[in-house]
């Protein structure tokens, strides 16, 4: 169950250790006690009385945690990554075994690919951290839990897949809609789980038992995109029906469309602060609207045709748009200007996402690459090169939590 990756059952008690010697060994025949030391330099760091029935990822938590070690971290022994859950009990772990450490870089990203595989990669060195692996068709969306310890993708085989976000081990399918699942992304306290879809549904499910909650069904074509608002208190949508629209997450209830595109519809996001939404269109405009009246309040031309992707910064500085020409831009949100060409993709692109603290922006692409670029001087830092189909979707993991690849 998704318990294994929970940020707050830690059920290994941390114990710090300032020499690792064998006097303090625990005999207890329900526990054992783990020492760790970093691997590069030997130097010891904690150590934990962890109970056979927690879990390899409570275990990696803990450590972390008694350690005092910043960033996300792996845990290995004798080589062997230690992450998921797999009860202590069963993983061969003995009494007085040392752990090694290794820091991870702080900020992590995932990727979908119609390859069929979504990929987990540290931002910082661009090493691929991890794969998932487990769909039967395409990865159009990915999405990480508030707290990083979860990832959810969708696919065009017809279902979404919640992934222990540390081993890569796959806690729950989602079954239930009729035909491709092209998004999904968590509700911001993490207690569901929201999907859209070419059946012109979109669908609330709960990521604990994979129950589906709610239905929502007045778009009359496919469905590309649904997020939730900042608060959790409402819903917006996207479709091929040339609408966005509003609902609550609650009752399913659409209680207002924004009209005006001409066009399919393929992206809608609100502001951080809630307050607008932005949509992306076929016919290569961004429109910003005012969520409480539905004004569209601007109206943002890139270069070339088919929009892909519009997304506010964190900070609410800027508006970023992905277009079919294989170029990103960023706008001024106070004055509406355009203030930075990203270009070097080779082919159009599908999705960008800004870390959160809004310094880095990657962008996905159908050249099969995802690149990561300085927001402030247009510098691409890194280029994500292991797909080997092109990338639908892209997401940076929050900063801060113990999630990801740690």
């Amino acid at each position: 169950s998704s318990r294994a990756c929970s940020q707050q059952d830690l059920r290994c008690a941390p114990r710090m250790a300032p020499t690792l010697a064998p006097t303090l060994l625990d005999t207890s025949v329900d526990s054992v006690y783990l020492s760790a030391r970093l691997a590069l330099s030997g130097t010891s760091l904690a150590g934990v009385q962890a109970p056979l029935d927690g879990t390899l990822a409570n275990l990696r938590q803990a450590i972390a945690i008694a350690s005092g070690v910043a960033g996300p971290v792996r845990i290995l022994h004798e080589d062997r990554i230690l992450a998921g859950s797999t009860p202590i009990s069963k993983s061969g772990l003995t009494n007085g075994a040392m752990l090694d450490v290794i820091r991870c870089g702080s900020r992590v990203l995932a990727t979908a690919s119609t390859d069929k595989t979504a990929k987990v990669w540290c931002a910082e060195s661009g090493e691929c951290l991890l794969t998932l692996d487990g769909h039967t068709d395409q990865v159009m969306g990915i999405s990480f839990s508030p707290d990083g310890q979860l990832v959810a993708t969708a696919s065009t085989d017809r279902t979404a897949k919640i992934w222990c976000g540390d081993a890569g081990e796959c806690l729950l399918t989602l079954y239930g809609h009729t035909s491709l699942v092209f998004s999904v992304q968590f509700s911001p306290d993490a207690q569901t789980l929201l999907t859209a879809s070419h059946d012109r549904t979109c669908r609330v499910w709960s990521p604990q038992t994979g129950q589906c909650l709610i239905v929502f069904s007045d778009h009359t074509k496919q469905v590309h995109m649904a997020n939730f608002s900042p608060d959790g208190l409402s819903i917006v949508s996207c479709s091929d029906d040339q609408t966005a629209r509003l609902w609550s997450p609650k009752s399913g209830r659409c209680f207002y469309v924004f009209d005006g595109h001409d066009g399919h519809v393929y992206s809608a996001v609100y502001s951080p602060c809630g307050t607008h939404i932005v949509t992306a269109c076929q016919d290569g405009l961004a429109r910003v609207w005012r969520v409480h009246t539905g004004e569209c309040e601007m109206i943002l031309r890139g270069r070339g045709n088919w929009l892909r992707c519009a997304r506010f910064s964190p900070d609410n500085r800027y508006v970023m748009t992905a277009s079919g020409d294989g170029t990103a831009w960023l706008w001024c949100a106070r004055t509406w200007r355009a203030v930075r060409t990203f270009e070097g993709h080779t082919d159009w692109l599908r999705d960008l996402a800004f870390s959160s603290d809004g310094s880095l922006v990657a962008t996905a692409s159908k050249d099969n690459t995802a690149k990561v670029w300085d927001v402030e001087s247009g510098a691409c830092l890194l280029t994500l090169e292991e797909h080997t189909a092109w990338v639908r979707s892209v997401q940076f993991s929050p900063e801060g939590s113990l999630g990801g690849t740690q």
